[in-house]
């Protein structure tokens, strides 16, 4: 029988046939169909249809569909001589011939056979697909549809091209809405334990796509699934080298235990950027671990929360993420940008994990939002860090599910390895509960240099109505520099024992242009080599008496002057019969000899420095004969009870007033 230029010849087991009238796809299918020599163009409803014919080399076959017509996998085939045929895009007909898939740019899964009907297994179409697209630049679109991916089968990889949605996010309490979940755009429904969803090599791009794991528990713990992102850079070279880059943007991630890791595989000192901007994410252990040298990595206006998983479930998953989740394990990896992220409900914001890495280098970390977070940076133990950058952001370091939980700490620097460089500029920390920022090094041996500068300190140890003592900055570290200038500490808690910064010990620390406003102190110095402290302003300070402590512990120099307090000036004692007391400590002394005392210079003075000395009994005298101590006309001076004097320091010479009372 003749139609359209095909000869077809009836299947036996079908007679009797109707071989007159219009047919319908039912009576095609009931023919094999043996083309004409000089006919080189044939339409079919189907794939099946056309794997059936046999037609030759040269020809052009259109399909109105894949399974059938009208189900979007509509296609373009050239036919060719013999050759491996995936039978997913590519199909081997009846004569041997191969129907090789046309496209131009940008292809639709569905034209290898993809159903995305949410209950077809479509992991075998997908990967077809990824293999046919490996390294093309092209795009494989994904427009509708719930896709069910079934990893026991194996990891669909994504090299070199671009998988594209249509940039539709689901509802974060329900990603399948009432049951129908293509409502929500094009969909990746995740499921089996074996192996990671997707592999991502050098070009590969995902955009505008969901991803979620339908049967995830929702109750603590979680079940643990492979990453969905798993990078693989030791999969083949891209054409040419010129598309070495990762992008992942305008997508949704619903439930993955571990979202993304970044250079497990493959090795080289630099593998192509990573930009990683606008997804939703709600991971529940770990949202991006980075332990390659993949730079430079970006991680722009995403938002973070483990609000799908904690809005379905009751309050013991909620306190699971608030233990465990983090949003970034770094452990590797320089020129980190994370900018413009909101964060919520995580354990830790920026771990720097100190029992795998090795060194972070160029950390800019500006204008992102860490809110109900515990830690939102932090660096534990043996990490080198060099040129980390805070900028502009907000840091409200509480655990949003517990609200006794008083070990917060916005930042948290602890025993890192022997570099440290850290500015804190611009920044906001909110109420905290704990201290705002910590850094200890035990060792006393790190060489570190920490600049803290124009930021706004809140409420230290929000929540707690006990007396414990919580510091804006907490310091305990010998070999590091310290400059902290023109920030604002305030409370509004009504806290009685917050501290604006206390330091245990470090090796210099220049304190000054800052303002205290209702802080039980503005500074509580223990120890330490040199200190700077000028020009701050404290204002309602708690502390009954004292705006500021500083103990013997300054073993260099000290420079303390041009400070407003609202309170009572501390005064401390000169050391007992000591003829060169130190003036280290502060400005404003005693003396109380407990017998008779002769002072010839006042030590560890800076330039300009100016000092009071109250006498509180007649055992002290001082010598004005002598070339360092000039007053009282050159004669010396025997000071009785309530006396005093005012001296100012040139850098070599006191010069000095004195008041007999």
């Amino acid at each position: 029988i003749e139609r359209s230029g095909i000869i077809y010849a009836p299947l036996i087991s079908s007679l009797p046939l109707t071989t007159t009238g219009t047919w319908s796809s039912s009576d095609e299918d009931n023919f094999y169909a043996i083309q004409i020599a000089n006919t080189s163009a044939f339409g079919v409803n189907a794939v099946s249809s056309m794997v059936a014919m046999s037609l030759k080399v040269g020809s052009t076959v259109s399909t109105k569909g894949y399974y059938a017509e009208g189900d979007g996998g509509q296609a373009s085939y050239l036919i060719v001589a013999p050759q491996a045929a995936d039978e997913y895009g590519d199909h081997t007909l009846a004569n041997g011939n191969v129907a090789v898939l046309q496209y131009s740019g940008k292809v639709d899964v569905k034209k290898f056979g993809v159903k995305a009907d949410g209950a077809f297994s479509d992991y075998a179409p997908l990967s077809a697909a990824a293999t046919k697209l490996k390294n093309t630049g092209n795009v494989l679109s994904f427009v509708s549809g719930n896709m069910i991916l079934n990893t026991d089968l194996g990891s669909i990889e994504v090299e070199g091209f671009i998988i594209e949605g249509p940039k539709t996010y689901a509802p974060v309490n329900d990603p399948s809405g009432s049951g129908n979940v293509t409502d929500y755009g094009a969909v990746f429904s995740i499921t089996g334990i074996t192996n990671s969803p997707f592999l991502i090599g050098r070009g590969g791009q995902i955009r505008g796509v969901n991803f979620w794991y339908p049967d995830q528990v929702t109750t603590s713990p979680p079940t643990v699934y492979p990453t969905t992102l798993l990078f693989d850079y030791s999969l083949t070279t891209v054409r040419g080298g010129n598309i070495q880059g990762v992008v992942i943007e305008d997508c949704t991630f619903y439930n993955p235990y571990t979202l993304m890791d970044v250079g497990p595989s493959g090795t080289g000192s630099s593998q192509g950027f990573t930009h990683f901007r606008n997804n939703k994410c709600y991971p529940l252990r770990t949202g991006i671990i980075i332990r390659s040298t993949a730079t430079p990595i970006h991680i722009l206006d995403n938002d973070w929360t483990p609000a799908h998983w904690v809005a379905s479930s009751g309050t013991d998953v909620e306190a699971w993420v608030a233990e465990n989740g983090v949003i970034m394990d770094i452990q590797n990896g320089d020129n980190l940008f994370y900018q413009g992220n909101t964060c919520f409900g995580f354990n830790r914001g920026l771990y720097y994990n100190g029992a795998t890495a090795t060194g972070v280098n160029m950390q800019m970390i500006v204008g992102n939002v860490f809110d109900g977070t515990r830690f939102p940076i932090e660096c534990t133990g043996n990490v080198v860090i060099k040129g980390m950058q805070l900028v502009g952001n907000v840091l409200n370091a509480i655990n949003f599910k517990d609200a006794t939980d008083f070990t917060c700490a916005a930042v948290k620097i602890t025993n890192p390895a022997s570099k440290v460089k850290i500015t804190m500029v611009g920044n906001r920390f909110g109420p905290t509960a704990g201290h705002h920022i910590i850094v200890s090094d035990s060792s006393g041996t790190v060489d570190g240099k920490i600049l803290i500068s124009g930021n706004e300190f809140e409420n230290a140890g929000q929540g707690d109505a006990t007396s414990t003592q919580y510091e804006s900055l907490r310091v305990n570290a010998a070999t590091m520099d310290f400059t902290v200038t023109s920030n604002h500490f305030f409370s509004t808690s009504g806290r009685l024992n917050n501290v604006a910064a206390k330091v245990f010990i470090s090796r210099s620390l220049d304190f000054s242009h800052n303002i205290s406003d209702a802080y039980y102190q503005i500074l509580e110095y223990v120890a330490g080599d040199d200190l700077i402290f000028t020009n701050n302003i404290a204002k309602d300070t708690k502390h009954p008496t004292a705006t500021y402590t500083i103990s013997n512990g300054v073993t260099n120099k000290a420079h303390i002057k041009d400070n407003i307090f609202d309170k009572n000036v501390t005064f401390y004692t000169f050391t007992n019969l000591d003829t060169t007391p130190s003036v280290s400590r502060g400005d404003s002394f005693i003396a109380n000899n407990s017998a008779a005392t002769t002072i010839t210079f006042l030590d560890n003075g800076q330039d300009r420095d100016v000092v009071r000395i109250k006498f509180q009994n007649g055992n002290t005298t001082i010598d004005f004969t002598g070339t360092n101590l000039k007053g009282n006309s050159g004669a010396n001076w025997n000071a009785s009870n309530n006396d005093h004097m005012t001296c100012w320091f040139d850098g070599t010479v006191w010069y000095c007033d004195v008041s007999n009372n």
